[in-house]
């Protein structure tokens, strides 16, 4: 009995020893050191590339943590009607212009510029040249859906321009949550064509992007804005200055084929 009892005895040493490790973990003076501050982004998914470069060098710099939440735009507003975060970031300034009426947000500064295209594998090999080509018999198309990413409600407005959107809405295969499950659709061969952003088709070695004049005028501003349940605003303007920095935050989003819309001339509006 002794001899089970000692081994109780060790085993609860044991158990102490790893619970005192776990609390007071390597640090200065033998204690864990604290966490630094954090801010919550939630980021239109095709921004994803170029926003976690900046995320790494501005978490370098300053020692925040950046925590994402990357989908839709329209499912991340949706979300924010119930969540709380620091900084919503959408792939068109209407989500944000939503955002302010549903008192979330009380400004916002666009900072860069896409806008759609058709994405086809390299070398286009079903000849796709125009919007009418996604009717086609044997065409499988892939296509954004208006209610949950940017790039689906523009494409839907541009295309109920020419009365394009419901023909080829039904003959799509494919209706998806977000502009990257529509480019992997076309990567991975699950479909012939979809509709993209042209910095996401630049972002896929295995794409490319089919300018149309229907969507070579239609820029869409991204833009980000601090939300009113932020409880850290100094910083997350800290970070907004830092994304809309030329020599980061700019040069970054360029050298992945986005237009910038330089600070002075943004339309932040008050």
């Amino acid at each position: 009995m002794f001899r089970y009892q000692k081994y109780a005895t060790s085993s609860l040493v044991i158990l102490a020893g790893l619970i005192t490790a776990l609390a007071f973990g390597p640090g200065r003076g033998g204690f864990r050191q604290s966490r630094g501050p954090t801010l919550t982004l939630f980021c239109a998914a095709g921004v994803r590339e170029p926003i976690r470069e900046v995320i790494q060098q501005f978490e370098a710099e300053t020692g925040v943590t950046v925590e994402t939440r990357f989908a839709g735009s329209g499912v991340l507003l949706s979300s924010l009607r119930l969540e709380d975060a620091d900084l919503y970031l959408a792939a068109d300034r209407g989500y944000l212009e939503q955002a302010q009426k549903m008192g979330l947000t009380s400004r916002m500064s666009p900072f860069a510029r896409q806008h759609p295209v058709i994405a086809v594998t390299k070398g286009n090999p079903h000849h796709i040249q125009s919007l009418q080509d996604l009717t086609r018999d044997k065409i499988r198309v892939t296509l954004p859906d208006p209610e949950r990413a940017a790039i689906g409600r523009i494409a839907k407005q541009l295309l109920e321009e020419n009365s394009l959107w419901e023909p080829i809405w039904q003959h799509a295969i494919l209706q998806r949550a977000t502009v990257n499950d529509v480019a992997n659709d076309v990567k991975l061969e699950s479909a012939d064509v979809g509709i993209v952003w042209n910095t996401t088709a630049a972002q896929y070695e295995e794409l490319e992007g089919i300018e149309v004049p229907q969507f070579q005028s239609a820029d869409s501003e991204i833009g980000i804005a601090v939300l009113e349940s932020s409880a850290q605003t100094e910083l997350a303007e800290k970070f907004i200055g830092y994304l809309l920095k030329e020599s980061v935050g700019q040069t970054i989003f360029q050298k992945y084929g986005y237009g910038v819309i330089a600070p002075a001339s943004s339309g932040v509006t008050p």
